[in-house]
């Protein structure tokens, strides 16, 4: 009480009166708690009348002097509940006792040892908690402004889902004409495979025609050097042939009727005369030439036969030549119209192509960047979700070690005043 310049002297805790021990308990408050602010005025009071409808008749400055002394006792019982006086009322202070005013003075002796020594680390616990406290407020500023970015966050997801969903239907669109670029390659394959075949077959089908038209060539060219040359004369030599034959066989015929005739009737002739051998000879000569004619009439009329079937085989491979020439040209003709539309085709179908990859990759190019505007959102939502869980989880564990250390500061101070 020297210390603060307030007088107290043993007499007067032995006899205490209202306006000591309000003075003692004035410079108790001023050193526990600071200044007081008991300030209330008329403007004050009248407010409060006006509000509660409650008739005052005494003057208005008692009433003020009567209010500051009810905040001063509210204040200081709440003091003395926590110094360790409990059941400190107002009649503590209006009538106070000597053994009363004894044992709240060694109360407020023991509190003010027991905070003389836990000073430091009271104040310790104090900044601590100040800047747990500081910390906890930027971190609760903090994660409402990220509830704020995440309700924005929201509000776009949910703005962006027509787009996702017109993402996605572009997606199945382009998934479809993929399908259908893919069956349409899968076709112009098919049909290019076709036309290959087509063309080999054309090929060997060419390679056959040359070589029968080859052939055939050959086949003419040995007809034409195993032909014989007829002459002119030779159909009328073959017909005056066989008159003559016959004119002489006539003649032969007869003389062996008169030969026999006259044997008849002369005797018979024991040597045959010189004419007569001779005539024999001419008739075995006739013989002999009738069989060599008759011969070389079988001959000729073989190779007669032969020049004619050759003749019919001739005539017959000129058309065959002449179809095959024309069959050559046509497919010929036909094989050229194949390769300028297969030239035509490959060149619309790789227009085709490039026109379906360009589209694709155009179409490709945007799913991907819409793709990643999507995963760029979804890793920025986890982000501020995981920081969000980490703030409310070091929110928590920040709030239990506040909890636990004034927990522990109450437990002190308890475990101070039993022992006191």
């Amino acid at each position: 009480m020297s210390d603060l310049n307030v007088p107290c002297a043993e007499e007067d805790l032995a006899r205490p009166t209202p306006q000591k021990m309000m003075v003692v308990y004035e410079a108790f408050m001023d050193v526990a708690k600071g200044p007081i602010n008991d300030d209330l005025y008329l403007e004050d009071i009248q407010d409060m009348v006006q509000k509660s409808g409650v008739q005052i008749s005494e003057p208005a400055e008692m009433v003020i002097d009567a209010g500051r002394f009810f905040l001063f006792n509210e204040q200081l019982a709440d003091v003395m509940d926590d110094v360790g006086v409990p059941d400190f009322t107002t009649k503590d202070v209006t009538k106070p006792d000597a053994d009363r005013v004894k044992r709240v003075i060694s109360a407020l002796i023991n509190f003010a040892k027991f905070r003389g020594e836990n000073q430091g680390r009271f104040f310790q616990t104090m900044s601590e908690t100040d800047d747990l406290t500081f910390q906890l407020e930027e971190l609760e500023t903090e994660a409402d402004q990220m509830l704020q970015d995440l309700e924005m966050i929201k509000q776009q997801r949910q703005a962006e889902e027509p787009r996702v969903e017109e993402y996605k239907a572009e997606n199945q669109q382009l998934a479809m004409e993929m399908e259908e670029y893919k069956r349409r390659e899968v076709q112009t394959t098919r049909q290019k495979d076709e036309v290959t075949r087509e063309r080999l077959a054309l090929t060997e089908q060419n390679r056959e025609l040359n070589g029968a038209i080859e052939r055939l060539t050959k086949d003419i060219n040995d007809l034409q050097a195993k032909r014989v040359e007829v002459p002119e004369t030779l159909d009328q030599d073959l017909v005056q042939i066989p008159e003559a034959i016959q004119q002489l066989l006539a003649d032969i015929e007869r003389a062996r009727n008169e030969l026999v005739a006259q044997s008849s009737v002369t005797e018979p002739l024991v040597t045959m005369p010189k004419e007569l051998s001779t005539v024999v000879d001419m008739l075995n000569n006739v013989l002999r030439l009738q069989e060599q004619s008759l011969n070389d009439n079988l001959e000729l009329e073989s190779r007669k036969s032969a020049i004619e079937n050759r003749s019919l085989t001739a005539a017959t491979i000129r058309p065959r030549m002449e179809t095959v020439d024309r069959l050559v040209r046509n497919n010929e003709e036909k094989f050229k119209i194949l390769r300028e539309n297969q030239v035509l085709k490959r060149a619309q179908i790789e227009m085709e192509n490039e026109e379906d990859d360009k589209t694709y990759r155009t179409k490709n190019e945007r799913r991907l960047e819409c793709y990643g505007v999507e995963e760029d959102k979804q890793k920025r939502q986890t982000e501020i979700l995981q920081r969000e869980e980490k703030l409310a989880q070091e929110s928590t564990t920040l709030m239990e070690q506040l909890k636990l250390q004034f927990q522990g500061y109450t437990a002190e101070m308890q475990r101070a005043m039993r022992q006191t």
